[in-house]
């Protein structure tokens, strides 16, 4: 049996900008293999949900009374490991209802069947609408510890990966961008380059004590950043 759990969902007063965390490929935990789990941080702990482990339980067999979800062909999701039979939500909405936690941008997360039911019955339903059995969530200083000790890749959140890309897809895309390097040259075109070193592309020679340096921008995980290294490095170090 499914069951609706009610934890307390505040606002703080300065929020926290909303992270995926991506499990790396040689992730252990069970719970946590492949995962991409869409993260609110908060000075007290962490709240989250998984969103790419489906299951084949339609939300339609789920709610067989609400006429919504009829014809909807969403399924149920794992959400996570805390408590693994109580249901959770997450939806988009152009304002935040009332029981609801901002968890990016336009994406609220609840635990309210009422607001559900509410939702479901509105004139506007909402756009987009994920239901979890099970949730994540970290004590405080927890998650910085796990993220500290390499068990995942951080990247920013993105909501039209949660609702629009196949769950099947979203892991190995953000594996992807996590651990690739794109290279700008000096005329901008970009250059899409794997693994961990920094290949440079020479946009202008600097000289650094007896060497010379070349200079490149590389972007890395979204942020663009400016490097430059010696003729002979294998790697580029961070000027800025």
């Amino acid at each position: 049996m499914l069951l609706w759990a009610f934890p307390v969902l505040a606002e703080t007063a300065e929020e926290t900008g909303s992270i995926f965390l991506v499990a790396k490929k040689d992730m252990l935990d069970p719970n946590f293999r492949e995962a991409v789990v869409l993260v609110r941080p908060a000075p007290e702990g962490a709240i989250g949900v998984i969103v790419n482990r489906p299951t084949d339980i339609p939300l339609s067999k789920l709610f067989p009374d609400n006429p919504a979800l009829e014809k909807s062909n969403d399924n149920l999701y794992v959400g996570g490991p805390v408590y693994p039979l109580a249901l959770v939500f997450m939806f988009r909405s152009d304002e935040q209802p009332k029981q609801s936690l901002r968890m990016a941008g336009d994406v609220y997360l609840s635990f309210s069947l009422d607001l559900l039911q509410e939702l479901l019955a509105s004139a506007q339903p909402p756009r987009h609408l994920k239901v979890y059995a099970g949730h994540s969530g970290w004590g405080s200083g927890q998650l910085q510890n796990e993220i500290k000790r390499g068990g995942w890749y951080v990247v920013p959140a993105d909501a039209g990966m949660i609702f629009d890309m196949e769950p099947e897809k979203i892991w190995p895309e953000l594996i992807k961008r996590a651990t690739t390097r794109t290279v700008h040259d000096y005329n901008g075109k970009t250059l899409v380059v794997g693994g961990s070193a920094c290949p440079c592309i020479t946009i202008g020679s600097t000289q650094t004590g007896k060497s010379r340096a070349k200079r490149c921008f590389c972007d890395f995980r979204g942020k663009r950043r400016e490097f430059d290294t010696d003729q002979t490095a294998a790697r580029c170090r961070r000027v800025a």
